[in-house]
């Protein structure tokens, strides 16, 4: 059997939120910045888009400095009521619906990309594109980690 995958597409878009008027603690401002976007992508069944070396040009913009922890994400569950329209893995680390003591602050994890979207907006915040997660990640010095080659 001989399994092709599918036309690739970017699967982001900028969703603009609501204009910061300072910066959070648990924010870092990302300077605008025109730099070379780069796809590697290590199996070829899932194609994306060929970015190579493609200039992008990204404004200015904020992201957390740290991940969505449990204890944050366990937060908006409670208070936003949030139920997944597909449950399957959905937080299957967690037992009876909440983390295991002391990882409260561990990143959150089995969460899909619309879990995650929604999570952002109740926080009035949105997700990162990926040219500016890669622009925070490696920013114009094309370094292969955040912090540093």
């Amino acid at each position: 059997m001989n399994l092709k995958g599918g036309k690739p597409w970017l699967i982001s878009r900028i969703t603009r939120s609501a204009g910061a008027s300072d910066i959070l603690s648990e924010m870092t401002l990302v300077p605008g910045a025109a730099f070379s976007f780069i796809v590697t992508t290590a199996e070829e069944f899932i194609p994306y888009p060929d970015l190579s070396k493609k200039k992008v040009a990204i404004d200015s913009f904020l992201i957390d400095k740290y991940p969505v922890t449990n204890a944050q994400y366990y937060e908006f569950i409670m208070r936003s009521g949030y139920r997944p329209a597909d449950t399957t893995r959905y937080l299957k680390h967690w037992s009876s619906g909440m983390y295991r003591q002391g990882q409260d602050k561990y990143p959150v994890v089995y969460i899909s990309y619309e879990d995650a979207k929604e999570y952002a907006r109740w926080a009035e915040k949105r997700l990162p594109t990926e040219a500016e997660w890669q622009l925070a990640a490696q920013g114009t010095d094309m370094r292969k980690w955040p912090w540093g080659k």
